[in-house]
């Protein structure tokens, strides 16, 4: 998938996703170097852990590449403390509530 283009890409998710489109999309973006980081400290490593810097480096630049292309997609700093991330993502929510 991460050597698609971005119309591709898109077609293919919007294939996966019957047609369906989400209200809000959270893309909690973080650094490769701050993934790795986190990715080492962990216990127990899964497969998806052992991917490497190159794959991680690909697969978030086509996120955040996918993030400006759909509108209803939010991109929140994942390095913040996990109390602040919490806040921006209530506030996303509360935001999308206070619409309906």
């Amino acid at each position: 998938i991460l050597g698609l283009d971005k119309d591709k890409l898109i077609d293919f998710l919007h294939i996966a996703m019957s047609g369906v489109e989400s209200t809000i999309t959270i893309l909690l973006d973080i650094s490769v170097e701050t993934a790795l980081k986190r990715i080492e400290m962990k216990a127990d490593k899964t497969r998806f852990d052992m991917i490497g810097e190159t794959y991680l480096s690909k697969q978030r630049n086509k996120f955040v590449e996918l993030s400006h292309y759909f509108p209803h997609w939010v991109s929140i700093d994942g390095s913040l403390p996990v109390q602040d991330v919490h806040l921006k993502i209530v506030k996303c929510v509360e935001r999308l509530v206070e619409r309906a």
